[in-house]
């Protein structure tokens, strides 16, 4: 058990004998080299950090799999700022021949249904680059629409023809 990173034993934090689901919005996403236990480096794992725990998650390739699946994008320059639900799963480890927990992101469509998307609006402190980023052509509103939620009058200023 590593406090500065998640794992099953993070799904206990209220001391219930039952593990929760958590869902958490993405911070940001890097590939580092990690130290762990006894000194071991792991080189190039991709870390991942959320607004609501200070604690990081260290994404094996079920899980980056995973998250380009419910986010719907590989690219993870766009998983910041959107959630994801982590899960306790019980699979079998080829190494010790024996099933244990683990921590994975949950693909139930279920747990994404009230997913609230942050709106985008004048005031936004992304409005002025969304709005050159339309001109120039490098994005579309139905790709703004997968980040943000917009409001059909701020859609109808965005759309507007000069």
């Amino acid at each position: 058990m590593n406090p500065s990173y998640l794992g099953v034993y993070s799904l206990y934090g209220d001391g219930s004998e039952t593990p929760k689901k958590l869902k958490l919005t993405v911070k940001d996403y890097e590939v580092a080299d990690i130290i762990g236990e006894g000194g071991r480096v792991t080189k190039g794992a991709h870390i991942m950090s959320f607004h609501e725990v200070p604690q990081k998650l260290i994404l094996r390739p079920t899980n980056l799999k995973r998250i380009e699946a419910v986010l719907k994008t590989p690219l993870t320059n766009r998983w910041v700022g959107r959630q994801i639900v982590l899960q306790q799963e019980n699979e079998y480890n080829r190494l010790s021949k024996q099933k244990e927990d683990v921590l994975r992101v949950s693909t139930d469509p279920a747990d994404y249904a009230a997913v609230v998307l942050p709106e985008i609006h004048p005031g936004h402190e992304k409005w002025e680059g969304m709005l050159a980023a339309l001109a120039a052509g490098t994005t579309t509103v139905a790709n703004i629409k997968t980040r943000f939620s917009i409001s059909p009058e701020n859609e109808a200023l965005i759309t507007a023809k000069p």
